[in-house]
């Protein structure tokens, strides 16, 4: 598995299982790795023409994040999709399992109380986050 990150958080892909983590702060991904059959993209943008161009002929590139650019694609003749999906009570148990047994790992970055959320969102905004924004219900 490849995994990308910024200089400072190398470490923490490299623990969440990565075998190879791209510092896209020095280096575009398409210069590290060629011939991919897969990409899941979660940030869009200029970094999906980088992944396109790290996928082999006939791979294929999933966006959770914006639609990819279906002309590139052809022209690369590889897929392209973005997926959407609405949680269910389903899903999130059966995350919720996942994560109880070890199988997925959540790395909980700061934390805000609910009156805070503006706060927390111009700190997601500011590219400078670490782990999932908690925002803190209190009773």
């Amino acid at each position: 598995m490849i995994g990308t990150t910024s200089t400072k958080n190398l470490a923490l892909v490299h623990s969440l299982g990565a075998d190879t983590v791209v510092d896209y702060t020095t280096a575009s991904l398409e210069s590290m790795v060629q011939d991919v059959d897969l990409v899941l993209d979660g940030v869009g943008g200029e970094t999906q023409f980088h992944s396109l161009a790290a996928l082999r002929r006939g791979g294929m590139l999933i966006s959770i994040a914006s639609p990819p650019p279906q002309q590139e694609a052809q022209m690369r003749g590889v897929r392209a999709m973005m997926i959407h999906s609405q949680p269910s009570s389903d899903l999130l148990q059966r995350l919720a399992s996942l994560i109880d047994a070890g199988q997925l790992k959540v790395i909980a970055g700061k934390t805000f109380p609910l009156n805070e959320a503006q706060r927390a969102h111009e700190y997601s905004q500011s590219g400078h986050g670490y782990g999932r924004i908690v925002l803190e219900l209190r009773g």
